[in-house]
């Protein structure tokens, strides 16, 4: 079965980070892997979460969790602002990911665009 590839020809590149819209990602969040790095305190916070992301902190499980994903699938790496989750995107391209995004402004300009949220599971 092909591997997913929603963005690889609409991404925005900011700083040689792949980056890719809120809106974009609402459209296809089913058929993509999110990965919220943020800590469980920002998780549990006032911006929600986006439904389906898998909360992986920064830090040591993160960088377990990355080495056990598949190279090959697509992944959108989220964060409150986007900065966290540019440097864990910087991380995954020189570890041999070739299809991964940063959410561009993360969980800020998801909730500025007024996209839905849910609550932690």
């Amino acid at each position: 079965m092909a591997k997913v590839d929603n963005f690889s020809e609409s991404y925005v590149s900011t700083e040689g980070i792949p980056e890719v819209s809120s809106k974009q990602v609402y459209a296809l969040k089913e058929s993509t892997n999110l990965i919220d790095v943020r800590t469980e305190e920002e998780w549990n916070g006032e911006l929600g979460v986006v439904e389906g992301a898998k909360l992986v902190c920064m830090g040591p499980d993160l960088e377990k969790y990355i080495h056990s994903l598949d190279k090959e699938d697509e992944y959108v790496i989220v964060c409150r602002s986007g900065k966290r989750s540019a440097s864990v995107v910087y991380y995954m391209k020189e570890s041999g990911f070739s299809k991964v995004y940063n959410l561009q402004g993360g969980m800020i300009a998801w909730n500025e665009e007024g996209l839905e949220t849910s609550s932690p599971a």
